[in-house]
C-alpha cells in the first residue's frame, strides 16, 4: 500500500514543476525546495529517483529555456482548435493551425494596425 506521505510528496514535485518548468538546474533546484518528511525506509528512495527523473527530462532544455512542465497547456490549445474545428467545418485543417498563433498570444489595435499597412493591395 502506497502511503499518504508518500502521494504528498511526489504531488509536491508535480506541483513544483508545473509551477516552474523544466530549466538547466532545475532537479538542483528542486531538491533545495523538496522537503518530503518521509518517515518510512522505502518511502526515502523516492526523492532520489524523482530528482533523477526531473534531471534527465531537464537535459533537453538549453540555456535560458524552460521547457512545460505540463501538458495542460497543449491539451488547452488542443482544446480550442477543436472548437474552432466545429466553428470552421470544411475550411480545412491548414488555415485552422495557422490560427493558432492568434489564439495564444495577446494581439494589440497597433500591431492590427501594422499588419494591414504592411499588405500590398493587389
Amino acid at each position: 500500500m502506497i502511503s499518504q506521505e508518500l502521494i504528498d510528496g511526489v504531488k509536491s514535485v508535480e506541483d513544483y514543476i508545473k509551477f516552474t518548468d523544466l530549466y538547466p538546474g532545475c532537479h538542483i533546484d528542486l531538491l533545495e525546495q523538496l522537503d518530503m518528511g518521509l518517515t518510512t525506509r522505502r518511502a526515502n528512495n523516492v526523492p532520489n529517483e524523482l530528482i533523477c527523473f526531473v534531471q534527465n527530462l531537464s537535459l533537453d532544455a538549453r540555456d535560458g529555456e524552460r521547457l512545460l512542465g505540463s501538458n495542460e497547456i497543449i491539451e488547452s490549445v488542443i482544446g480550442k482548435l477543436k472548437i474552432l474545428e466545429q466553428d470552421q467545418a470544411g475550411s480545412g485543417f491548414a488555415g485552422m493551425l495557422l490560427s493558432l498563433p492568434t489564439m495564444l498570444s495577446r494581439i494589440t489595435q497597433d500591431a492590427i494596425q501594422k499588419a494591414l499597412e504592411s499588405v500590398e493591395d493587389g
